[in-house]
């Protein structure tokens, strides 16, 4: 038996995981914001020193930062600051 034919029978035992594979690509991944707003409603993050030192400063309470995540849009975008 030539090696081509074994590869053409071996390969359609795989076609249904490579379908399983288009269905899960068509859903989308949450975006961005809304990754950041799960992890701030389950408590899951942490402040930086300057974070804190800045929000004491221009007296930003907790509830007011959390408050603008879950409310807040983005009005700009800076794709070279990843």
């Amino acid at each position: 038996m030539k090696e081509g034919s074994r590869a053409r029978r071996g390969g359609g035992e795989g076609h249904g995981r490579h379908s399983e594979n288009l269905e899960d690509s068509s859903v989308e991944e949450p975006s961005m914001i809304e990754q950041i707003r799960t992890k701030i409603q389950a408590g899951q993050y942490e402040f930086s020193k300057h974070a804190v030192d800045q929000s004491i400063l221009r007296e930003i309470s907790l509830q007011e930062l959390q408050d603008a995540i879950a409310s807040g849009e983005i009005i700009e975008d800076y794709p070279r600051n990843k």
